[in-house]
């Protein structure tokens, strides 16, 4: 009888060590006011991906911002994605160079994607990225907080980052709270 009850928390002590190494990721979803641009984003893209994980997402980010089927846009601007090429952002030492982080982005991603409008004085600049299976995806959602410059902008300010996670994919945003020019909701806004 003994021996069984040691087997059996012997086989309890390994199943709720391989949960917890094994347990996968915990989704983040950001806390961000709805009615905001980054709300609508998130959800968009939350919405779209939750239905399609598996789509390219230069292309899932490109048919958010732009439904070719209705013509229809999600906003007042036209953000464009598009992979996040590692040689093209790179100085000679190698460090990668992300526009809206303070110096050399140090984190580690299997692939990323980034979106803005092309106009570039719009305080609007995300990026999806792709972590390993075995990644510490709180980690990268930390330094992701503490880089972000909602200022990276020489002429306009970005109002919220907005930082969301399904499994090992996160989200990351900076924008304006709304596209109006004067909103009544006292969040601040922009002139377009």
């Amino acid at each position: 009888m003994l021996k069984r009850i040691i087997a059996s928390a012997l086989v309890f002590v390994l199943l709720a060590t391989a949960l917890v190494a094994c347990g996968g990721t915990k989704d983040i979803t950001p806390d961000v006011a709805e009615g905001t641009v980054g709300h609508t984003v998130w959800t968009a893209f939350e919405a779209a991906y939750t239905a399609n994980p598996d789509q390219d997402m230069a292309e899932l980010l490109n048919n958010l911002f732009y439904n070719p089927e209705t013509e229809e846009t999600l906003l007042p601007i036209f953000p464009s994605a598009m992979p996040i090429e590692r040689e093209w952002m790179t100085d000679e030492e190698g460090n990668l160079f992300l526009t809206g982080f303070e110096g050399a982005f140090t984190a580690e991603f299997e692939a990323g994607t980034m979106f803005a409008p092309m106009i570039g004085v719009i305080p609007f600049m995300g990026y999806v990225f792709e972590l390993a299976e075995d990644a510490d995806v709180d980690a990268f959602v930390q330094y992701l907080k503490d880089n972000a410059n909602l200022r990276w902008n020489v002429c306009t300010a970005a109002d919220q980052t907005v930082i969301g996670t399904k499994g090992n994919v996160v989200f990351f945003l900076m924008c304006p709270n709304t596209f109006e020019e004067n909103p009544d909701d006292g969040m601040g806004g922009m002139d377009l």
